[in-house]
C-alpha cells in the first residue's frame, strides 16, 4: 500500500510540472496587432537571466542610440552608441555596459526593439531584439573571438489551432549565427505571468507549457538557451552549446521599454541606417526576413528518374515572393531521393536508373542482403537512396530558382511499384518590397 502511494504522489507531482498556455480569440489577437503589437510582446515575453563566470561580469543589454532608463533614444548617426573595446579573456564584460548590482539581484532595465509580423492567416511572429555594445574578448592577444556591437533575439510563434484560438506554438533563440528551434511545450522553464509579477523569478524551475520562457543568456557570446550549463569556462566552449550561463541576475522587461523597430518606425530606419558590423540581424533587417513551410505530393510513380521542376514551381507559387533566398526540399522516405541533374535531355534520367540497378541490384537469389522483409526491391532502395540523398537546395534569385541551364530537380523512386511521395518545402529569404 505505501509502495502504491509514493507511486501516485510521483505521478501527481509530474502531473502538476505540465501547465497550459494561456489561449486568446481569433478577435483578440486581431486587436492586439493593430495596436501595435506591445500587448501580445509583452503577455509571453520572456523572463531573462544573465550570469558571471571567474569573477568576471557580463556585458548587458542597452540602449542603440544614447537611450537609458530615464531618457529616449535620439534617432541619428550621431548618437549610435560606440562599440566597446576588446579585453583579454576572461574580462568580457570590460567597456560595456553591465549589470551593476550585486549577484542574486534583478538587474536594470534595457530596452527590447521588437517586431512582429502576421505571416499567414494563422502564424504570428514577434522578434524580442537585445543590444549588446560587443561580444566575446581576445584569447591570449591573438584570437579574437569577439565582435564589434552584438544583436541577438527570440523569436516566438503565435499559431492558430482549428477553434480559432491562439497561443506560442514555438520559440526562435538565437544562439551562434542559428537558433534553438522549440516547441512551446519542449522549454524546460517556463513562467506564468503571477509568478513574473511576484518579482524573485528564479523559482520554479522545471515546469513547462506556461506564458513567460525563462531565457539563459551565455555570459560571452549571448546565445540564448532554455537551460543553464555552469560546467565549461574555457574561451572555445563559449562560442558552443556549452556556453556558460546561470542566473545571477534576472530581469522582466516593462512593455515601456519595448521600442517597435520595423520600418515603419524613426527606431526601425535609424537602426536600419547605420552599420553594425558584423553584427548584420539587426530588427528592420531581421522582419524582411521569412519563412515558408508546407508539403506536398509526388504523383506516384514505379522505379525510375523523373524530372520534376515544373510540378514543384506549379505547388510553390510563394517563390516568385522571394528577391533572394534559399528553397530545400525534404523526401519524407527512405526508398527513394531527391537529386540535382540534366534537365535536357530524357535518356540521362534512363541512364540513371539503370547506373544505379548495377551499383545496387535487387536480390534476384536472396544471397545478397539480410532484410527482405518488403520484397526483392527493397533493400536496394534503401542503400540507394542513402548513396542519393533525401533533400536538396536551390538558390532563389528575383522570384526564380537559381539553377543552371542545364540543372533541373530530380525525384529518384527505387521501388518497383508506384508509391505516394510527400515532400516538405521550406523557404527562407528576403521577400521583394
Amino acid at each position: 500500500m505505501r509502495l502504491r502511494n509514493v507511486h501516485i504522489l510521483v505521478i501527481v507531482l509530474a502531473a502538476g510540472q505540465t501547465t497550459a498556455v494561456t489561449q486568446i480569440t481569433d478577435d483578440h489577437m486581431a486587436s492586439l496587432l493593430s495596436q501595435g503589437g506591445a500587448e501580445l510582446a509583452d503577455r509571453y515575453a520572456p523572463m531573462w537571466f544573465f550570469g558571471q563566470a571567474l569573477n568576471q561580469p557580463p556585458c548587458y543589454p542597452t540602449w542603440a542610440f544614447g537611450g537609458s532608463p530615464t531618457s529616449n533614444d535620439v534617432y541619428d548617426s550621431s548618437h549610435k552608441a560606440p562599440a566597446a573595446a576588446q579585453c583579454e579573456y576572461p574580462d568580457v564584460g570590460c567597456k560595456c555596459r553591465n549589470p551593476g548590482v550585486a549577484i542574486d539581484n534583478r538587474a536594470p532595465d534595457f530596452p527590447i526593439y521588437y517586431t512582429f509580423k502576421r505571416c499567414s492567416d494563422t502564424e504570428v511572429r514577434v522578434a524580442y531584439n537585445l543590444f549588446y555594445e560587443k561580444d566575446g574578448a581576445r584569447v591570449i592577444g591573438v584570437i579574437d573571438t569577439g565582435h564589434d556591437y552584438d544583436w541577438e533575439r527570440v523569436i516566438i510563434i503565435h499559431s492558430r489551432n482549428d477553434n480559432n484560438m491562439w497561443a506560442p506554438s514555438r520559440a526562435l533563440l538565437s544562439s551562434h549565427s542559428g537558433y534553438h528551434n522549440l516547441a512551446w511545450g519542449d522549454i524546460q522553464n517556463t513562467l506564468t505571468t503571477e509568478e513574473i509579477q511576484a518579482g524573485d523569478s528564479n523559482d520554479p524551475n522545471g515546469v513547462r507549457n506556461n506564458d513567460h520562457p525563462k531565457v539563459y543568456i551565455s555570459w560571452s557570446k549571448h546565445a540564448h538557451f532554455d537551460t543553464r550549463n555552469t560546467g565549461w569556462v574555457d574561451p572555445i566552449s563559449q562560442s558552443t552549446d556549452n556556453a556558460f550561463r546561470s542566473n545571477d541576475w534576472w530581469h522582466y522587461v516593462d512593455k515601456k521599454y519595448y521600442i517597435l523597430s520595423d520600418n515603419s518606425t524613426d527606431a526601425g530606419k535609424a537602426l536600419g541606417g547605420v552599420d553594425w558590423g558584423s553584427a548584420t540581424s539587426n530588427p528592420p533587417y531581421l522582419k524582411k526576413m521569412s519563412w515558408v513551410q508546407k508539403t506536398f505530393y509526388l504523383p506516384p510513380q514505379a522505379r525510375g528518374s523523373y524530372l520534376i521542376t515544373d510540378y514543384v514551381e506549379t505547388q510553390l507559387p510563394e517563390i516568385k515572393n522571394y528577391k533572394v533566398g534559399i528553397l530545400h526540399l525534404f523526401i519524407k522516405h527512405t526508398s527513394c531521393a531527391l537529386s540535382l541533374n540534366e534537365n535536357w535531355d530524357d535518356d540521362v534520367q534512363a541512364d540513371m536508373t539503370d547506373a544505379l540497378e548495377r551499383i545496387v541490384p535487387y536480390d534476384k537469389k536472396g544471397n545478397l542482403y539480410r532484410h527482405s522483409a518488403e520484397g526483392e526491391d527493397d533493400m536496394p532502395a534503401h542503400v540507394k537512396s542513402a548513396l542519393i540523398g533525401a533533400s536538396v537546395s536551390i538558390p532563389i534569385s528575383n522570384g526564380q530558382l537559381a539553377t543552371g541551364t542545364w540543372q533541373g530537380i530530380w525525384y529518384l523512386e527505387f521501388r518497383a511499384h508506384k508509391h505516394r511521395r510527400n515532400v516538405v518545402a521550406t523557404i527562407q529569404g528576403e521577400k521583394s518590397e
